[in-house]
């Protein structure tokens, strides 16, 4: 018999109503311009992934078996390490700068949340390193060529 994870069931409800929620939302958004892009496309896009996810999150809650406490507590550092993370991240980005903010922000996530016995492998740290350089670079031109919104520069602006 198989045992439903109450918190991912939980999450995942949570999260769909949410995402709903943001994409009824969004229609609210005034547009002064009719592009494809308008100011409601991200928020709709958003929460569009945010529902997929959510659903996916509600459907692998039947499939899942209980976990062990020992995953558990892993769990909860990563969440708390995470929470910490993230509020930094909110607090510096203006100062310090999307691409060297993002890019120290994705390491010590990536790192955070790989298994410990990884860590111990260069060619993991490696590619860490060489994925958290190239995504906020790639993220930055994005934004900054194709959609003409700019991200903060902080000390490099």
């Amino acid at each position: 018999m198989q045992k439903i994870n109450l918190k991912n069931l939980g999450s995942g409800i949570f999260f769909l109503i949410f995402s709903i929620f943001i994409y009824l939302h969004s229609f609210k958004i005034v547009v002064t311009v009719h592009d494809a892009m308008g100011p409601r496309f991200f928020p709709q896009l958003i929460s569009i992934c945010l529902g997929i996810l959510s659903i996916i999150l509600i459907i692998s809650s039947f499939n899942k078996k209980s976990e062990k406490e020992k995953k558990e507590t892993k769990n909860l550092s990563s969440m708390v390490g995470t929470f910490l993370i993230l509020v930094c991240y909110a607090l510096l980005i203006d100062k310090i700068g999307f691409i060297i903010l993002t890019t120290i922000y994705l390491f010590l996530q990536i790192l955070l949340l790989l298994p410990k016995d990884l860590l111990k492998v260069k060619k993991y740290i490696f590619i860490t390193a060489v994925v958290s350089i190239i995504v906020p670079l790639s993220l930055y031109f994005l934004f900054y060529k194709v959609f003409g919104i700019f991200l903060p520069m902080g000390i490099l602006g």
